[in-house]
């Protein structure tokens, strides 16, 4: 059979195909044990299509090769863990998932009420290549948001501790006081700083600054002010910047328009319309899919997400895909940390051993070593803490700065000349007009592909 056929395995593992050698034919059939010891022989013993292999033993000339002989299973990874609504959805009979999008409008909660549960991670399942190897699956991970304000977790539940209004970022998830202002807000109401939410029913006017150690919500529309949140800002309008004040949100933004405006947010920003000579930075990413942008620059350390990019007028506009400088820093300073660390309980692990083999030659431990080994048993549980807690973060970094490799710019429309893509000190001149494609940064240069829309915009 090896002078007939030859089998190839894909890079995956998941499928053997099966060709046959440009020879002259031969009128009689092949045997099947002879074909299947072949196949064996090459090492694949999973997923064989038995009765694509009696065809070829039967009528051999009369397919057409290459054939797909053998597929195997993939794995499926685990669920992330999330959070899910204690009431129930009307429409779906079933509790809804917890979403910063849809729950951060309007969630009211009273003190002592339970206000998310927690659905645990999954494992996922096993997969099995084509030579009868187990594929793992990666799990899911943990809950990355914890209880922030005025919020306790037990076990699985998350209680709000007043009256208030829910706050859900991808950190913390948070139930603050609420402070409405009916109509629009303008300069001659001072500025204004409340500890929670605030809510405008109106429009903010030029000229007004808003301080919120919460949620900043406006119904309306904002023109050239300054807002700043430790959780999001949610505008229903658009904002008018004139390219003066600066919105900015340790959380998400959400908002339907960007015009001449000023944007920064800790996680993710949502422009729903259009982002018009706007410079707008996202530590996570921009989600724009269906927003036309023109002129400005747009930031993120994670991902892009447009309609178009730049226009017939070849307007200049920039995106920039940022390098995760600061996150990398940290975490070789959290390594040097935890060498010297990890030192340090190692000499006080020999001290202790030393007490002990000194106790079980005297018998007993003079007051000054029970004092000695009392202190070196304190020191060592402050340390294993601060192991613990610097543990956590270098995964949560390394979690952070694997997400960030490979930041991108997804266009689902056009990309026109004079669009310029930068990464780091490396920067690309769109000069000529792009229909969805993807734009990344890969061994030392940019990576133009194209795109199935309908598989990415999500």
């Amino acid at each position: 059979m090896k002078g007939i056929f030859t089998l190839k395995v894909s890079s995956d593992c998941l499928k053997a195909v099966l060709d046959k050698l440009n020879i002259p034919e031969s009128e009689k059939a092949y045997s099947k044990a002879d074909l299947i010891r072949f196949i064996e022989e090459e090492g694949v013993t999973f997923g064989l299509n038995d009765k694509l292999i009696n065809e070829i033993c039967d009528f051999p000339n009369k397919l057409c090769f290459p054939l797909v002989i053998a597929e195997g299973i993939p794995a499926k990874d685990g669920m992330d863990a999330y959070l899910v609504k204690e009431e129930y959805s009307k429409q779906s009979g079933r509790r809804n998932r917890l979403n910063y999008l849809n729950d951060s409008y309007t969630s009211k909660v009273d003190n002592g009420s339970i206000i998310a549960t927690v659905i645990p991670a999954t494992p996922g399942f096993d997969g099995m290549n084509v030579y009868g190897e187990t594929i793992r699956p990666k799990p899911g991970g943990d809950l990355k948001i914890e209880p922030g304000k005025n919020v306790i977790r037990h076990q699985q539940q998350f209680f709000s501790l007043i009256d208030g209004e829910i706050s859900l970022t991808d950190k913390f998830l948070s139930v603050n006081p609420v402070h409405i202002v009916e109509g629009d807000l303008v300069p001659a109401n001072g500025k204004l700083q409340f500890n929670g939410n605030v809510i405008i029913t109106g429009n903010v006017s030029t000229g007004c600054q808003i301080e919120a150690e919460g949620d900043i919500k406006i119904y309306g529309m904002v023109e050239n002010s300054t807002l700043l949140a430790e959780g999001n800002i949610i505008i229903s309008g658009g904002i008018s910047g004139g390219n003066s004040g600066l919105i900015t949100a340790k959380g998400n933004i959400n908002v339907n328009y960007l015009n001449q405006a000023i944007v920064k947010a800790g996680e993710n920003v949502y422009v729903h319309k259009s982002i018009l000579h706007s410079d707008v930075e996202a530590k996570g990413s921009i989600l724009s899919h269906q927003a036309v942008v023109i002129g400005g620059s747009l930031s993120s350390r994670v991902s892009i997400h447009v309609k178009d990019a730049g226009n017939h007028s070849f307007t200049n506009t920039v995106f920039n895909l940022l390098e995760v400088q600061d996150e990398s820093s940290r975490l070789n300073d959290i390594n040097e940390e935890l060498i010297k660390l990890n030192v340090l309980i190692n000499k006080l692990i020999k001290l202790e051993e030393k007490s002990h083999k000194a106790a079980s030659v005297t018998g007993r431990l003079s007051e000054k070593q029970r004092h000695l080994l009392m202190k070196q048993k304190t020191t060592k549980q402050h340390l294993l803490s601060q192991i613990s807690k610097l543990t956590d973060e270098h995964n949560r970094l390394k979690g952070e700065i694997q997400s960030h490799k490979n930041v991108c710019l997804y266009v689902y429309g056009s990309i026109y000349p004079h669009v310029k893509v930068n990464f780091g000190k490396y920067a690309k001149n769109f000069k000529q007009k792009h229909k969805q494609v993807k734009v990344f940064f890969y061994n030392r240069e940019f990576v133009v592909q194209a795109i199935n829309v309908q598989t990415n915009q999500t």
